[in-house]
């Protein structure tokens, strides 16, 4: 039997890392003299890549109208440095994500994530999770992200899987959208960033309440295999 190949997306599934986001958004606004936003308005905003991140903040407290503002290149500069400097200080891994990497070690793993490449593979060392990924893809590693399926198709054939042998796990609607594109078996993390309603309005194939809950769900597809 093909062995499942793996994909998840970082931000919200295998890590929380939205105080360290807040961090370097409040950062930004700061120093160019805003006020902060709180926790909860920032989780609103992440999931789509940094640039969203900014561009909605900035947009809340009404420093630019829109992504084209020609001041927008200097207050995303002065996040991405903030958040250069707070990649780690207080994200967390998600319970049950180590154990379930390790278990699934001989498993074709990889991470397609919005999140930019400087900070993609960085943080994953940080946290010692890249060993077990043979592929990593930033937003914007490819002209296309998600929720394009562009870069799960790129990670399917990186790891030499068909898209009915692919497991896409994400806590977004992007990730959905793009791993059901790409004819993969999605999972939609409901503990994450986003929405558990809008997320299971998409009818992903399979929810997870924890990430611990992950290894039951693939057990059960394996069994499903096996069958008759």
């Amino acid at each position: 039997m093909r062995k499942l190949a793996l994909i998840f997306d970082l931000d919200g599934t295998l890590i929380d890392s939205s105080e360290d986001l807040a961090l370097a958004v409040n950062g930004m606004l700061d120093d160019f003299g805003y006020p902060p936003l709180s926790l909860d308005q920032v989780i609103d905003f992440i999931g789509d890549g940094t640039p969203k991140l900014a561009e909605r903040s900035l947009r809340t407290v009404g420093a630019i109208h829109g992504p084209d503002d020609p001041a927008f290149s200097t207050y995303f500069d002065n996040l991405m440095g903030h958040y250069e400097a707070n990649l780690a200080n207080k994200t967390k891994v998600y319970p049950g994500v180590y154990e379930f990497l390790a278990a699934h070690a001989d498993s074709p793993m990889g991470v397609v994530t919005n999140k930019p490449s400087q900070f993609t593979r960085p943080v994953l060392e940080a946290f010692g999770m890249l060993k077990y990924f043979s592929f990593v893809a930033g937003g914007d590693t490819y002209e296309q992200r998600k929720p394009d399926p562009y870069p799960i198709r790129m990670a399917m054939r990186a790891l030499g899987a068909q898209p009915e042998d692919t497991v896409v796990t994400g806590d977004g609607d992007t990730d959905i959208k793009a791993g059901k594109a790409a004819g993969a078996i999605t999972v939609a993390a409901l503990y994450g960033n986003r929405s558990p309603e809008a997320l299971e309005d998409l009818a992903p194939d399979y929810t997870l309440d924890s990430f611990l809950e992950l290894n039951d769900i693939i057990e059960e597809i394996l069994t499903a295999r096996k069958e008759p």
